[in-house]
């Protein structure tokens, strides 16, 4: 199979691996799983044994040819999946997602799904320096950290080495798996994003010296006088609410 460099594509190439993963995906049982970039189906036909509907979004035409040949059974959405429509009222529950989604798209895709709490869970390969953003500890958070736990939890289920892809990847790639909070943590979901750019626009800066475009007169000095990444997620929701925009 040619490969599309344009579309990041790196084939999975350990079987027993794959197993695994794939049990873990639907360890829950779930009626729908949606695959995102299945490329060649390594992982879709062991999904398609485990669920009573698979679908499948594939951007490359080539490769979404051949999925429908392979499993005649399953949907194929020949489309990017950063414009495919989830209308997840037309599907069974419960709902898994799963991919191993390229480096240069990941954070978009994820950003996109995790707003979705009737998705049960969510399971992705992605670059190990990215996972590692999504799961930081207190005290070292993160622009990427912050906005995205408020719409669900993360966590590294194991480290993937390149030798698991064809061609191989430079980096590490981790397994995450993605839980979506019923509701967001902060309501004004506008705001917090706000806030949270200004304060990471230099972050090695203080929040004195990055909110200065905001009023901050209701925030104590000893949150003032810290990094950005110094706050977990409730200090920075706290923050939040006490500016006035």
């Amino acid at each position: 199979m040619r490969l599309n460099k344009a579309l990041g594509q790196n084939f999975f190439n350990n079987p027993n691996l794959a197993d695994w993963i794939v049990s873990l995906a639907t360890a829950h049982q779930p009626q729908t799983v949606v695959e995102i970039g299945p490329g060649d189906g390594y992982f879709s036909k062991r999904l398609y044994e485990k669920t009573s509907r698979l679908i499948l979004i594939e951007k490359d035409p080539e490769l979404a040819g051949l999925l429908k040949l392979k499993l005649p059974n399953a949907t194929i959405v020949n489309e990017d999946v950063l414009d495919w429509r989830f209308e997840s009222k037309d599907l069974d529950t419960p709902i898994v997602i799963y991919g191993s989604l390229p480096y240069n798209i990941s954070k978009l895709i994820i950003s996109k799904f995790i707003r979705h709490p009737e998705i049960t869970k969510m399971y992705f390969i992605i670059q190990k320096e990215v996972a590692e953003k999504y799961t930081s500890k207190d005290g070292q958070s993160s622009l990427l950290s912050l906005t995205a736990n408020l719409f669900a939890d993360f966590k590294i289920l194991k480290i993937i080495k390149p030798g698991n892809f064809i061609p191989k990847p430079k980096v590490d790639s981790a397994l995450i798996e993605v839980t979506p909070h019923q509701k967001p943590k902060y309501t004004d979901i506008p705001k917090f994003e706000r806030v949270a750019k200004a304060a990471f626009s230099s972050p090695r800066k203080t929040l004195r010296n990055n909110l200065k475009g905001f009023n901050t007169s209701n925030i104590k000095e000893e949150i003032l006088n810290k990094r950005p990444e110094m706050l977990t997620l409730n200090e920075f929701i706290g923050l939040t609410d006490q500016i006035v925009l």
